[in-house]
């Protein structure tokens, strides 16, 4: 039993890691300096019920706050203070701030791209186990 365990523990780390490494490694991630990228998403053990190890993909707001707007977008809003410092404009001159449109171009990368990559590394990893070649068929459009 501890046998199968310590294999289970190995392809759940295998997959975890080529996961990551293919998020990273594709355009999924939006990409403004780089941090959410390189520091916020990262793969790390989780507790396990059963005892074998488990491995989950990380996507850590404290790392990077703003993790959570880009995941589920914005509405048009005011930021107050923006930068740090009052802006000598603002909507009809009514508070020292700028006026952001809002944004859902990346919404969804998380629960939607990068979930389709990891499924497909752990498709192709089983396939590696069991000496089987997974082929990528598009969905049509």
């Amino acid at each position: 039993m501890g046998f199968q365990y310590y294999k289970w523990s190995q392809f759940a780390r295998r997959c975890c890691k080529n996961a990551d490494m293919r998020i990273k490694r594709r355009d999924i991630i939006p990409v403004d300096t780089g941090y959410m990228k390189n520091a916020a998403i990262y793969c790390a053990p989780t507790p396990s019920v059963i005892g074998a190890a488990s491995y989950s993909i990380k996507f850590d707001a404290s790392v990077a706050p703003y993790i959570v707007y880009n995941e589920e977008g914005t509405r048009p809003h005011d930021i107050p203070r923006a930068f740090g410092y009052p802006l000598p404009f603002g909507i009809g001159g009514r508070f020292d701030g700028m006026f952001h449109p809002g944004s859902y171009k990346n919404a969804g990368f998380i629960s939607n791209r990068c979930v389709r990559e990891v499924f497909l590394t752990t498709l192709e990893e089983l396939g590696k186990m069991k000496g089987v070649r997974i082929i990528k068929v598009e969905a049509p459009k």
